[in-house]
């Protein structure tokens, strides 16, 4: 071999060899780069996993807190749908004893006074009914309207020992049991339109 053969030869493996190195330090870098993003990508798929856990776990106890709020709002809902219709119950039989102790207008020339006197004739009637009205329906009422029936009572019972011999004094009593019945069917009303219209 001369040495014109020698050096096209060596040349040609110093190319080879460079294009070899060239290749094979490409492959080698795509490679480091490909397996650093496999890690990268590995690494934030797990990141999302561990993101994604949390939030199912948040999730699930805001479901939880949400669904026993639900719960407790149901139930406080139908205790209120309860006790309204023991207001409106009570309100209803308030009509009923009112109506029975209100005094009728049963004759063209009747005055209030002669109204007033018919209440003060009736207190035994009036504290019998009104009693049993606040033993069963007293935990639907308003302050109020209790306190104007427990006036009512009291007030018939101090009446009842004292004789009846002016009717002034009887026109006057009847006067006050006759206002505080209806004070005290004004404040049920009331309580009932306050929830009715929040």
């Amino acid at each position: 071999m001369n040495q014109i053969e020698e050096f096209i030869i060596n040349d040609i493996i110093i190319l080879l060899l460079s294009f070899f190195f060239y290749f094979f330090i490409s492959y080698f870098k795509e490679k480091g780069k490909n397996l650093a993003t496999k890690e990268d990508i590995k690494g934030i798929t797990n990141e999302v996993e561990k993101v994604k856990s949390s939030y199912e776990q948040d999730h699930i106890k805001l479901q939880k807190e949400l669904e026993t709020k639900i719960e407790v709002m149901k139930a406080k809902l139908k205790t209120s749908e309860i006790y309204f219709q023991k207001q409106l119950e009570a309100l209803e039989e308030f009509l009923k004893i009112y109506r029975e102790i209100f005094p009728k207008y049963d004759k063209p020339d009747k005055e209030w006074e002669e109204a007033c006197l018919e209440a003060t004739y009736s207190l035994s009637e009036i504290r019998k009914k009104l009693s049993n009205f606040l033993t069963i329906y007293e935990a639907y009422l308003p302050d109020i309207a209790i306190y104007k029936i427990e006036f009512i009572i009291h007030h018939t019972i101090d009446l009842s020992f004292l004789t009846q011999e002016d009717k002034s004094i009887d026109c006057q009593i009847g006067n006050d049991i006759l206002q505080s019945l209806q004070e005290t069917k004004n404040a049920i009303i009331q309580e009932i339109k306050k929830i009715i219209l929040f």
